[in-house]
């Protein structure tokens, strides 16, 4: 009870400070990625057309949004921010709509919360739990992405919901579980589609490590990839009907690859023939053609780019939210240099120090086949995005499981450290930590240097 209880105020804490958050955050212009989101949310919403290649359930949140606003349930979320209402010329106007979305993701954030306690729990012990649901609540960039349009909040949630009912479903063999985990999976997956290629990973641990007799293990991952699939079914068969083809979620990987792919990908975008009034499938279909005849002009320099820029973008210090605080076309109220620059260290330092606690709670926890999955899940963030580049935001999934590792850390004595270290583990941690170190030594800080010198 204890540990509830303790949970319970961390939650009360955390709420209270990204409530506070949605008075400033009002003003926060949605751009690039997040206009997109709210530009298919209304289209959606006001004719039943779906106009972006994105994948559908961050826009159908969007939706909800929107009608619950229009039940009347915005007026005193708008009034909190009145004074920071976004111009009569802002192309996307519906600041009640956004304040609704803003206040869901505070409530999906704070729900996310108590299932990083319940994962804590489930992995390690309840101590694990309180620990990792306290960083998970004030890390900064989780706080930050609430208030911001992108699938991040909506796509963190799921994560960490399937990962629950998967670890509780394998440890009480319990098919309905792994029937809802495979479920929350696919929603996942509809948020962002590279879960979609983490499935046959997940598979594959399941039954390597998912315990004995082999057979069971099997039905289990089974259960999990038949309702995962099931999941995103209804949305495969639309898109057949859509564009007359198999498109399991989204067309959508041809500009990833050109990101991946080229200095300037913008004008390499030009140079595909592609333009936004072209159907998204063929759109999609000429910008992977593009990719593919830059990868295979020089494949030495794309190697290069691979190595040394795309993969350390995704784990590089720095943060999306970050850049709404620079650039003040976004809306953000204009901060004093002292404090944007304090917050950009917070955001940098405890950035690193979670990494650094996560690599060496990996290391000394006593189960290895759940730290295999981890390792498996940052395994293939990396991979996906150092192919298609990434930015940070596509690392937050993977740092809400980090917390997990980081609180078991934080949560032992010195004397249950002494008892788990080993010259074995000890080794690993080193060896996991001296990689972070070369990723951060080769890194691109120059977006970082440019916002430290705006703010």
């Amino acid at each position: 009870m204890r540990s509830e209880r303790a949970v319970l105020v961390v939650v009360v804490i955390s709420l209270g400070i990204k409530l506070a958050l949605l008075i400033p955050a009002h003003s926060i212009y949605p751009v690039r990625d997040a206009w997109d989101y709210f530009r298919t949310a209304q289209a959606l919403d006001e004719t039943g057309r779906y106009v972006t290649n994105r994948p559908p359930l961050y826009p159908g949140f969007l939706v909800g949004a929107r009608r619950l606003a229009a039940l009347g349930g915005e007026g005193a979320l708008s009034s909190l921010g009145g004074f920071f209402a976004p111009p009569e010329s802002h192309p996307v106007r519906a600041p009640s709509d956004m304040d609704m979305a803003r206040f869901l993701q505070v409530l999906l954030s704070t729900l996310t919360l108590v299932l990083v306690f319940l994962l804590g729990r489930e992995l390690f012990d309840a101590r694990s739990g309180v620990a990792a649901a306290a960083l998970f609540a004030f890390y900064p960039c989780f706080v930050g992405y609430t208030v911001l349009f992108w699938a991040e909040t909506q796509f963190i949630l799921l994560n960490t919901a399937w990962a629950v009912l998967l670890f509780r479903g394998i440890r009480l063999d319990s098919w309905r579980l792994l029937a809802l985990s495979g479920v929350v999976l696919g929603l996942a997956a509809l948020t962002r589609q590279t879960m979609l290629t983490f499935l046959p990973l997940l598979l594959v641990w399941m039954v390597m490590v998912g315990g004995r007799p082999l057979s069971a293990s099997v039905r289990r991952a089974a259960m999990v990839l038949a309702a995962a699939l099931l999941t995103i079914a209804p949305w495969t068969l639309r898109n057949a009907g859509a564009y007359d083809a198999f498109v399991p979620i989204s067309p959508h990987t041809g500009l990833a690859l050109i990101y991946g792919a080229s200095e300037n990908p913008l004008a390499e975008v030009k140079k595909s023939g592609a333009t936004p009034f072209m159907g998204h499938l063929e759109r999609d279909q000429l910008l992977k053609a593009r990719a593919l005849d830059l990868i295979r002009a020089d494949p030495a320099a794309y190697a290069r780019r691979v190595l040394t820029k795309n993969s350390t973008m995704i784990w590089a210090p720095g943060s999306l939210v970050l850049e709404h605080l620079v650039n003040e076309s976004y809306g953000f109220p204009k901060l004093p240099t002292w404090a944007g620059r304090a917050l950009l260290v917070l955001i940098v330092v405890s950035y690193v120090l979670l990494v650094v606690a996560a690599l060496i709670g990996g290391a000394l926890a006593p189960a290895w086949p759940t730290t295999l999955l981890f390792v498996a899940m940052t395994a293939h963030a990396s991979g996906m995005h150092a192919i298609a580049t990434g930015f940070h935001r596509h690392r937050l999934y993977v740092t809400a499981f980090a917390v997990i590792y980081a609180g078991f850390l934080l949560s032992r004595n010195s004397s249950e450290l002494r008892a788990l270290l080993s010259l074995r583990r000890g080794i690993i941690a080193a060896i996991a930590i001296a990689m972070f170190a070369l990723v951060i030594a080769f890194g691109d800080h120059s977006q970082l240097i440019a916002q430290w010198e705006a703010l």
